[in-house]
This record gives structure tokens, C-alpha cells and sequence, in this order.
């Protein structure tokens, strides 16, 4: 198994999508990779390429979650807004009685 393969397959076991994104952009941004990329055998590369898809599709679902999430969080957060005019409605309108 060649060198790159190890590392993608290092940074497919890390635990945020953050931490694999800078990993990877770092791997990806080496002079060493494209050298390595070059010199891997057929299988190799093919096998570096299966990899890095494999590890960018578990990016892009891990970063839908924390959009799914913010937007759960944002509604949330709309909803408690609007109960909490609602109280000071509530509370201004039972002042004045």
C-alpha cells in the first residue's frame, strides 16, 4: 500500500469534518503528493482516487448534518423569540389591567 493511501486513509479516521478538511487540503496542497501521485503504480492511484472520494463524500454528508443542525438550531431559536414577545405581549397587556 502505497504512502498516500496510509495518510487518506489516517484522515479518514479522524473524528470532524474540519479536522479532515485541513488534513487533506494539506496532503493535497504538498509538492509531495502530486510527485507521489505521479510515481504510484495503476492500481495505486486508482486505489488514492477511490480513497479520496470515499473520504470527500464523508466530508459532504458529515457538513449536511451541521447544516440540518444549525437550521434545526436557528428555528429553535426563532421559535423561543417569538414565545418569549409573546410573554412581554402577555405580561405589558396584564400591567395595564
Amino acid at each position: 500500500m502505497s504512502g498516500l493511501l496510509k495518510k487518506l486513509e489516517e484522515i479518514a479516521k479522524e473524528e470532524t469534518s474540519d479536522t479532515m478538511v485541513v488534513n487533506l487540503t494539506s496532503l493535497l496542497s504538498s509538492d509531495d503528493f502530486q510527485s507521489k501521485m505521479a510515481k504510484a503504480s495503476p492500481s495505486d492511484q486508482e486505489a488514492i482516487r477511490s480513497t479520496l472520494v470515499s473520504l470527500l463524500e464523508k466530508v459532504q454528508a458529515h457538513q449536511d448534518g451541521l447544516v440540518k443542525d444549525a437550521t434545526e438550531s436557528s428555528q429553535q431559536i426563532d421559535e423561543i423569540n417569538k414565545l418569549n414577545e409573546a410573554c412581554i405581549a402577555y405580561a405589558t397587556a396584564q400591567k395595564k389591567d
